[in-house]
């Protein structure tokens, strides 16, 4: 779904591009009709379901709502833009690489429905994030300590002992990224403890809702989070 909607909205961009350079034309009324119908489609595929909000939608949606409250100023004040055929091609490429950022989660995260676990035992999940006050977060871009969140996915009864299985993450990846693994491993009996790795995920939710993205490259917080079991077995 991420792709078929880079396609449509580079399409629309290069549709405008070769009208405005045809015509001699900016159609800036045009396009500003255009960017609100874009943000009521996606809005209608929301609703239908077809598209289905989550962190893969985190900068595409701001962006549609930003472009079409800025052509909505433009209908408003009927404001009619001089054309230039170096402005038109300029502001193509500047909107394409927009739409290419905006898309980059989607298209490298597919949307798709999750299979089901095979296994006999009820699961639960749950989310712990811990803080390292001994030292300072070395990829964070403000003074810090080192934050950890950990997701866990584990059988529901809890009167027995159950093997406990660690995911990393690749880099740019996040906690949740082998969700259906993990699922299944729950449902077979083991504990999967998925690490989110703190400025080297692509983001992190820690348990007080704050949204830590990328800051900087670096070793993986296994060792940490094998530290912080360490303490509370």
């Amino acid at each position: 779904m991420g792709m078929l909607a880079l396609v449509f909205l580079v399409s629309v961009e290069l549709s405008f591009l070769v009208w405005a350079v045809g015509t001699g034309d900016d159609h800036g009324q045009e396009r500003a009709m255009a960017r609100i119908s874009t943000l009521s489609l996606f809005g209608l595929l929301l609703g239908a379901g077809v598209y289905v909000l989550s962190f893969r939608y985190l900068l595409l949606v701001p962006m549609l709502g930003i472009r079409a409250l800025v052509g909505t100023v433009v209908l408003i004040k009927k404001k009619q833009t001089q054309y230039s055929t170096k402005r038109t091609i300029l502001r193509f490429v500047r909107n394409s690489l927009i739409i290419v950022l905006a898309l980059v989660p989607a298209v490298l995260f597919p949307q798709c429905e999750q299979s089901e676990p095979t296994g006999p035992l009820a699961m639960a999940t749950k989310r712990d994030t811990w803080e390292d006050i001994s030292r300072r977060d070395p990829f964070s871009l403000s003074d810090e300590f080192r934050v950890l969140t950990v997701e866990f996915w584990y059988p529901e009864a809890n009167d027995q002992k159950y093997p406990l299985i660690l995911f990393s993450h690749g880099a740019f990846g996040f906690s949740g990224s082998n969700y259906s693994t993990c699922m299944e491993l729950a449902s077979h009996g083991y504990i999967v403890g998925s690490i989110s790795h703190t400025h080297h995920a692509f983001f992190t939710v820690g348990t007080n809702g704050r949204l830590s993205g990328i800051s900087a490259i670096g070793p993986t917080s296994t060792s940490s989070f094998l530290a912080f079991i360490s303490k509370i077995r």
